[in-house]
């Protein structure tokens, strides 16, 4: 009776101790899979014949990743994350009775970091991002997709358990297609819950 008492009490301690002993080790809550909401303001340039046009507007969607710092943490000191988003858009522009619309984006990318605490993760983004852009007006209705590279500046804070809040920029430089050059500038807000 005793021994089975003793065996149920270590049990017991063992795992009310285990998270603390993993913080002690170095993970992070930031640490492994997590999904999140993101929203934001997006200004997209675009460029043909030598005029310029500005679409404006918000973004908003979804986003999930895996974080990669335990694996690279204790060794090298850094972090790292691999995430792929998607969202649409209210960004447009009337321009001689023709509506230029962007519709919606996807993208996934690599966002190394430092670790410099376990609540508090800045990192970089290098991704490649794919927009679709429409177009209608006069009976007409098109649409074409833009393929770019993403480079931006983030950083995320564990506030609340395993809820973390970000804030990143973003810039994304398009393919030229058609003789139309696409760039963009992207600021993000997201709340995400890490597993």
């Amino acid at each position: 009776m005793k021994t089975t008492l003793f065996a149920t009490v270590a049990a017991v301690a063992i795992a009310f101790s285990a998270p603390s002993m993993a913080q002690d080790m170095g993970s992070s809550p930031l640490t492994g899979a997590y999904i999140g909401l993101l929203g934001g303001y997006t200004n997209t340039e675009l460029e043909a014949g030598g005029a310029s046009e500005d679409l404006t507007g918000g973004d908003y969607g979804i986003f999930a990743g895996f974080k990669l710092d335990k694996y690279l943490e204790n060794s090298i000191g850094i972090t790292g994350a691999i995430e792929a988003h998607y969202a649409w858009s209210t960004a447009d522009e009337e321009i001689g009775g023709i509506t230029l619309e962007k519709d919606s984006e996807f993208g996934i990318s690599f966002r190394p970091g430092i670790s410099i605490s376990e609540r508090f993760n800045p990192y970089g983004i290098i991704g490649y991002k794919r927009t679709e852009f429409d177009a209608s007006g006069f009976g007409l209705s098109a649409s074409e997709d833009y393929n770019g590279l993403e480079l931006g500046l983030g950083a995320e804070v564990l506030s609340y358990g395993n809820i973390g809040f970000r804030l990143e920029y973003a810039h994304t430089w398009y393919d030229e297609d058609d003789g139309l050059d696409v760039d963009e500038d992207t600021i993000r807000a997201g709340v995400s819950y890490n597993f």
